[in-house]
């Protein structure tokens, strides 16, 4: 792929890979279209795989890399109207897991991380009030606000680096909270 191709060219090599691209869109499943299925997915886990693959051909020369995906905590819990959000990003989890096991071998781990609601444009191709929409929904969470984009970087800065180098195929939950909470409303 192009975004390898470019590291190798510019860096000399690919020794990190951070897959975070997202897309969503809240329609009930019943309402969804095929397109709006296969643009979640396109870009969500079909997108993590591929791009998980080119950086493997890439490092496994060096016997040594990290790839960190950005999940969510719906790879693991839903709400009524993001389901191919929630399978795209139940696949990502997935596809973090398997490729961990394959590319351990070659000295690449593969790890990710679930966010929460992070304050961030993510939202505003649908939604004019994006940001405030995020750090709204973020009260929900036990911690009762969302992150900055920040908090998540810190997290995965550390899963791509040394200090990680004992974990592999990691699920690390930065979600303040949402992937243990049972709703009360």
């Amino acid at each position: 792929m192009k975004a390898v191709r470019l590291a190798q060219d510019r860096f000399g090599r690919l020794d990190v890979l951070v897959n975070n691209a997202g897309r969503i869109v809240y329609k009930p499943a019943i309402e969804m279209s095929l397109e709006d299925w296969n643009s979640i997915m396109d870009v969500t886990s079909t997108g993590v795989f591929l791009h998980s693959r080119e950086a493997l051909k890439a490092m496994i020369p060096n016997k040594n890399g990290a790839i960190v995906n950005i999940g969510s905590y719906a790879c693991f819990q839903t709400f009524q109207g993001i389901s191919a959000y929630a399978a795209a990003k139940g696949a990502l989890a997935q596809l973090t897991r398997t490729f961990a096991l394959e590319a351990i071998d070659h000295g690449i781990r593969v790890n990710g991380v679930g966010s929460g609601d992070v304050v961030t444009n993510f939202l505003n191709t649908f939604r004019s009030d994006g940001r405030q929409f995020l750090a709204e929904h973020g009260k929900k969470a036990p911690i009762k606000r969302s992150a900055e984009p920040q908090e998540i970087a810190e997290v995965v800065a550390f899963l791509a680096s040394d200090k990680a180098s004992f974990m592999v195929g990691a699920m690390v939950m930065a979600d303040g909270g949402m992937s243990i909470a049972v709703p009360s409303d």
